[in-house]
């Protein structure tokens, strides 16, 4: 899937130019229309898939627009297995 390409490939350059930190919004939601729960359900896994294989990244940050957004997100990060 594009996004979870997207959210790997922006974290691989983060590490690549040696940033320590990144943030990201729920990408898609917007306009594009994707349901937040299938984008956190994306993205979330391949943050923390990234994670484990090793990064000088030291916070990983999502941005969310609304208190819907994050509870979303949260409750996905709370259901994966880390």
């Amino acid at each position: 899937m594009k996004l979870k390409n997207a959210t790997t490939n922006s974290l691989k350059l983060a590490d690549q130019h040696s940033l320590k930190s990144i943030s990201f919004p729920a990408i898609s939601t917007g306009y594009f229309g994707l349901p937040k729960k299938r984008c956190a359900e994306v993205m979330v896994p391949a943050v923390i898939s990234y994670i484990k294989k090793g990064t000088n990244l030291k916070l990983i940050v999502f941005c969310l627009y609304d208190q819907e957004t994050y509870d979303i997100f949260r409750h996905v990060l709370e259901q994966a297995p880390i």
